[in-house]
């Protein structure tokens, strides 16, 4: 294999220094958080619009996104769906196992239907190191499904696309990789029949035409061959080189990890952001925002536990509104209430940074909705996500009822558009979770527009940008955001400021740090209610001033801005209810080093 089509050449010619952490690119990650077809296409593809690289990081081609672009719908299983914007690079990452016919009879099809996968092969970049799916292991697939339906009654529900058996492959260290097909041709057809025996001893129904599939493989090895480079070099390169933006598109969700979700009804690959790091060979701290993409009632495809399942005339509703077929395989997905404890599960896990709220406009025509918000076994409520199947069969679902608000909501453009009762849903699901939800999308085709980007600020739905989410951006982006437009009296819940609109706020004593969990998200859900859209930073002066903190002396003392400015800094992290405090009697010492700090 030529040099040219394994490492890309580096800047520095050839040697890798460490970057400096300033200059490292982070990478923004969009992860299922119940059971997949949550949508994830879809905030994929409204992300990817100012996207450089987008990448697949896990899985196959039994993953299935659908995005609709000029009212065409497009298909997606392997290719990342960010592809459909032609200014993007696509990679799918070492972590991945491709079929390389369903790549190209992807490709090929959602070609015919637009422009808007013109040239994706200039623009697609395979590791070197991803596994390869074969004819067999599909077969294999379909032979074990069965077996398992014959000697115990039921089967998994996979979608027989190879993928189970594949990762065995890898696992036993047996497999073949994108570098081996597109290297010595003649040695990898002597470790593919080698292969091939092995599976056709293990199963000995299975036919496998092994010189037909070898001569499919050497065209198919020519034609990606151009595509196939040093995955590790690739990422590299990216996250320490110019300034770009890299979107991690995740396959399946967190409820089918193969470690962490509902086993043994899952996939066979890690879908959590831990699957991020070993899928595309990145360090953890160059992961940034972590978007968790839930579906505003929950849906399930195959067999297993499902807590909230409603077998019923609601569940049979969600189902027809919500067209809940599967992508891939077409099946009938099965529907029931939003459950609460399987998202803060997959949030301990995952530490979403935000949520992105989808198809809450197939509620509409329900009087009561229902949301699960906690377990019970035996009369008892249980703190945890159980992991045994025939525990989570057992469990008594706790419910909270909320009214429906029976109105269309598909037309929504802000979350003022919506009615009053669907925003008190939103709300609700936010200040359980105490996750901030950043963005809504309604289940209308072509429904983009429900969500406004503005550079790299998320206004998603919200008249309020989510301050955290804005502050961290622009801190990544060097970008001094010292601009007070409001500024809020803790002590007195007084409003200081030219905003006209009305301001009422609990009470709050004055203290140091970052107000409490429970009051800081009553102080949050007022101020959301202003309009706040240009806000750049947020600042609460604290009047009047605190006691000294031991160990730092008065913190109204000018003299000790530079101590407690690294505290502020340090409170500058992902989390819905994150004000920072300064004191009125230290402003203007504090504005210089601010912005020095910040610059940083």
């Amino acid at each position: 294999m030529s040099s040219d089509n394994v490492t890309p050449t580096l800047s520095n010619g050839g040697s890798i220094s460490p970057a400096p952490a300033a200059s490292t690119n982070k990478v923004t990650v969009v992860l299922g958080a119940q059971w997949g077809d949550e949508g994830k296409g879809k905030v994929v593809d409204l992300l990817a619009q100012d996207a450089d690289i987008v990448c697949r990081c896990q899985g196959g081609n039994n993953a299935g996104h659908t995005v609709v672009v000029d009212s065409i719908e497009y298909d997606f299983h392997l290719l990342p769906s960010g592809i459909i914007n032609p200014k993007v690079t696509a990679f799918i990452g070492n972590g991945v196992v491709i079929h390389l016919p369903g790549l190209f009879e992807e490709a090929e099809k959602n070609c015919k239907k637009g422009q808007s996968l013109t040239g994706w092969d200039k623009r697609l970049t395979i590791s070197d190191r991803a596994h390869i799916v074969f004819d067999f292991h599909q077969a294999a697939d379909g032979i074990q499904e069965q077996q398992r339906q014959e000697q115990a009654g039921k089967n998994l529900g996979t979608t027989k696309k190879g993928i189970g058996p594949v990762y065995s492959s890898k696992a036993a260290r047996s497999g073949l990789r994108m570098c081996d097909l597109v290297s010595d041709f003649n040695e990898f057809s002597q470790r593919f029949t080698v292969l091939a025996n092995q599976y056709k001893s293990m199963y000995p129904s299975l036919e496998i035409d092994i010189d037909g599939e070898l001569n499919r493989l050497k065209v198919y090895a020519e034609q990606v061959k151009p595509m196939v480079k040093d995955g590790v070099y690739f990422i590299y390169e990216a996250l320490h080189g110019p300034r770009k933006k890299i979107l991690v598109e995740g396959a399946n969700a967190a409820l089918l990890d193969i470690d962490f979700g509902t086993y043994p009804f899952v996939t066979s690959s890690n879908c959590t952001v831990g699957g991020v790091c070993t899928g595309l060979g990145i360090p953890p701290q160059c992961i940034g925002e972590v978007y968790g993409v839930v579906k505003a009632y929950t849906t399930r495809v195959g067999i297993g536990a499902f807590p909230t399942e409603q077998n019923n005339e609601s569940g049979d509703r969600l189902q027809s509104r919500g067209r809940e077929f599967g992508v891939t395989t077409g099946r009938r997905r099965r529907c029931g209430w939003l459950d609460l404890t399987l998202l803060r599960y997959a949030h301990m896990i995952n530490g979403f940074t935000a949520l992105a709220l989808t198809k809450l406009d197939i509620l509409d025509v329900f009087a009561d909705i229902k949301v699960g918000v906690s377990y019970k076994i035996n009369g008892k409520t249980i703190p945890y996500f159980p992991a045994n199947q025939e525990v989570l069969n057992k469990v008594e679902v706790e419910y909270h009822i909320l009214p429906g608000w029976n109105t269309d909501t598909s037309n929504a453009r802000t979350f003022e558009d919506l009615p009053e009762n669907a925003k008190k849903y939103v709300l609700f699901i936010e200040d359980m979770l105490g996750i901030p939800i950043a963005a809504l999308l309604m289940m209308t085709p072509g429904a983009q527009e429900n969500l406004h980007f503005e550079g790299s600020k998320l206004l998603l739905y919200r008249d309020l940008p989510l301050i955290t989410l804005l502050a961290r951006r622009r801190f990544r982006e060097e970008t001094v955001f010292l601009h007070l437009k409001v500024v809020v009296s803790v002590g007195t819940g007084r409003l200081i400021g030219s905003n006209p609109r009305k301001l009422t706020v609990r009470h709050h004593k004055p203290r140091c740090g970052v107000v409490g969990a429970a009051r800081g998200r009553a102080f949050f859900r007022t101020l959301r209610r202003l309009y706040l859209a240009e806000w750049q930073f947020f600042l609460i002066l604290m009047t009047p001033p605190p006691p000294p903190v031991p160990g730092f002396g008065s913190l109204h003392n000018p003299a000790c801005a530079c101590i407690i400015l690294p505290i502020l800094r340090g409170l500058l992290v992902p989390h819905p209810v994150c004000f920072y405090y300064v004191l009125s009697y230290c402003w203007h010492s504090l504005l210089s080093p601010c912005s020095a700090l910040l610059r940083r």
